[in-house]
């Protein structure tokens, strides 16, 4: 490469990786939303389990970020 040249680098193709779960996803993201289940409920607490067991804790809470008090 010569001094001062840009190099192209390309970014990383995500579309594979997102075809097998899709329509799995989608499915799981319009019950959310027909069931308006953004805040606790039982979606979230099976992810704070599942997510508690993951990390071999006793417990885990969601939070929307890591700013969250």
């Amino acid at each position: 490469m010569i001094r001062g040249e840009k190099m192209h680098v390309p970014f990383l193709d995500l579309q594979p990786q997102h075809q097998l779960p899709r329509r799995e996803l989608q499915q799981s993201w319009a019950d959310i939303l027909d069931q308006t289940a953004f805040i606790a409920g039982e979606r979230v607490q099976r992810f704070e389990d599942d997510f508690a067991a993951y990390c071999e804790v006793k417990h885990a809470i969601g939070v929307a970020n890591g700013t969250d008090p």
